[in-house]
Formats: structure tokens, sequence, C-alpha cells
């Protein structure tokens, strides 16, 4: 008569040991792909964001400039405000019939999302040029934040300014029409980072 064959403890745990092997495996390389994944699409953003991290040594209160080749172009520099979809409260605060706040509100965008938005003020490069001098303001921090034009997004780095008033100008009219849906929302100005200088300008230090 034939013995049945003995398992030993280690020869029953082999197969659950290479089982929990797999899935640890699996698990890794799924959360990898995820991790691979999120850099891929928030690629611009990361980018941004290191720079902002190694380069921006700037402090609140320190001055800001006009590029060089700005000024001596007289080209103006961009001031952009947050914008955000319109509310309920917005329309409900205007001197509107009952009838139209209801037609208003059916047309609200579900958005909540804000952006930058290029507004009619601006740095006159003209002044500049009367004080000699290329200080626009002062730095007040900064942020990566999605600039909407001519109906598309990017995805840039902005330095939040509080600015020179002595050199502010502003658009006869309005350029820059804010998009459907949408108003201004409270807040400071900002500066794209390539259109500035931590720098006097030479051309003003003759």
């Amino acid at each position: 008569m034939q013995t049945a064959t003995q398992v030993t403890p280690e020869q029953v745990k082999k197969p659950k040991s290479r089982k929990k092997s797999t899935i640890i495996i699996s698990v890794t390389g799924i959360v990898l792909l995820i991790i691979a994944a999120t850099a891929f699409y928030n690629w611009d953003y990361l980018q941004l964001y290191y720079w902002n991290a190694r380069y921006n040594k700037l402090n609140p209160g320190n001055k800001l400039y006009e590029r060089p080749d700005w000024v001596k172009d007289t080209l103006d520099v961009d001031l952009f405000r947050l914008i955000r979809p319109i509310t309920d409260k917005d329309i409900d605060d205007q001197q509107l019939t009952e009838l139209e706040k209801d037609i208003a509100k059916k047309v609200l965008i579900s958005s909540t999302k804000t952006y930058l938005h290029r507004t009619s003020w601006h740095i006159s490069a003209d002044k500049l040029i009367k004080l000699k001098s290329a200080y626009i303001g002062t730095y007040q921090g900064s942020d990566i934040m999605d600039d909407f034009i001519s109906g598309k997004t990017f995805t840039g780095l902005y330095f939040i300014i509080n600015p020179n008033e002595k050199v502010l100008g502003k658009d006869k009219y309005e350029f820059h029409k804010l998009p459907k849906g949408y108003t201004w929302a409270n807040g400071p100005f900002y500066v794209n980072i390539y259109d500035i200088s931590e720098k006097e300008s030479p051309e003003f230090k003759k």
C-alpha cells in the first residue's frame, strides 16, 4: 500500500510567497505608471515649480524692474489679475427683474476654475524713461497660474506685484475682453517673469 507523500511547511509556503511577490510587483508597477502619467501631464507645471524653487531668491518688498531691452524698445509691461466664474450672488446683486435673474442663472458656467487675465492697466515704458528708472514695483510673491488668452489657456510663472503708481498707464479701450461667464476677482496684480528684471537697467545707471 502506498503511503501519502508528506509535504513540509516550507513547501506549502513557497507558492504563497511567490503570489505575494507577484502582487507587490504588480502594485508597484501600477503606482510607478500613475506617477509617470501624472508627471507627463503636469510637465510644464513641474518645470516651472522647479525653476521657482531653485532660482527665485526674491523676498517680499524687493524691487522689480522692467527688462532692459524692453525699456530700450519702449515696450509696456502687461499687468494681470484673477478672473472667476460669475455666481448666483453676482446676479442677485444686479438691478434685474426676477425673470431676468432666472434667465441669467440658467446660462452660468459650472466651473469654479480661476484664471489670470490681462487688464487694461500696464507699466508705461514712456513714464519709466521720463523718470530715468526701470523700477516698476515691489515683489510680493509668486504663483504658477493659467493665463486665459484668446480662448486658450497657457500655464506660466507669475510674480505678484505692488506696482509703482508713478509709472502706471491704462488703455482707453478694453482690448482684452473677459471670457463669457467670467468676472474680475478681488486680488493683486501679477506680472509675467519674462517681462521683468531684478536689477536696474544699465541705461539708467550712466
